[in-house]
């Protein structure tokens, strides 16, 4: 069975539902970069205010039935449909500056950027784009990337203090946050999305700097 159908059935079991105003496919089937291997990574976003616990508990029932779903698990070794329901609320996280690096670039660039809409009810996506695409507002980029920056440095201060106790995972894991925190500067220093969590550095790189 082809991806294209396996889609198309799952696209048929959200339609006329009226809670769901959209259903994306994200990652690397929404970019063109999918193998045997890659899952189908579905968010199904609903009506502002609308219960998500039915919703997934007959998807539950449908994933574990449906044949095409069957099919697609038998396709490659790790292959399934990753989907999630959301009510989604876009809202800049507010934390201390040493809870750096995050996801929330990640998000708004997997969800309302690189997504392929499956499905949509009104203008949904257009809404939720409205102050984040193509990219949020100065004031807020301005205190991200210092937030961001502050932590990279933050991290790397760390490194040479765990070398000189011999604590080696300890200072592999600050060089390893640092680089996460340097990555998420650069795209916010470049206004620019990342495309999902597992994008290769080298991919991530020279999207943000071209």
């Amino acid at each position: 069975m082809r991806t294209s159908a396996r889609l198309g059935a799952i696209r048929d079991f959200f339609a006329g539902r009226p809670e769901v105003d959209l259903v994306l496919l994200t990652n690397s089937c929404a970019r063109g970069k999918a193998t045997p291997d890659s899952c189908l990574d579905i968010v199904v976003i609903v009506a502002e205010g609308a219960p998500v616990a039915p919703l997934e508990t007959e998807w539950r029932a449908f994933h574990a039935a449906a044949p095409a779903i069957a099919a697609l698990k038998t396709a490659g070794a790790f292959s399934d449909v990753h989907l999630d329901i959301l009510d989604l609320i876009i809202e800049a996280p507010d934390h201390p500056q040493d809870e750096y690096p995050e996801d929330f670039e990640i998000m708004i660039g997997n969800y309302l950027v690189y997504a392929v809409p499956l499905r949509e009810r009104g203008d949904r996506l257009r809404q939720l784009r409205v102050g984040w695409v193509p990219c949020y507002g100065e004031e807020l980029r301005a205190a991200r990337l210092a937030r961001a920056t502050w932590c990279c440095r933050h991290h790397l201060d760390h490194i040479p203090l765990y070398v000189a106790r011999g604590l080696w995972y300890q200072a592999l894991d600050r060089l390893h946050l640092a680089f996460r925190a340097f990555l998420q500067a650069l795209f916010i220093g470049h206004r620019t999305y990342p495309i999902a969590p597992s994008t290769p550095a080298s991919d991530a790189v020279v999207a943000a700097v071209h």
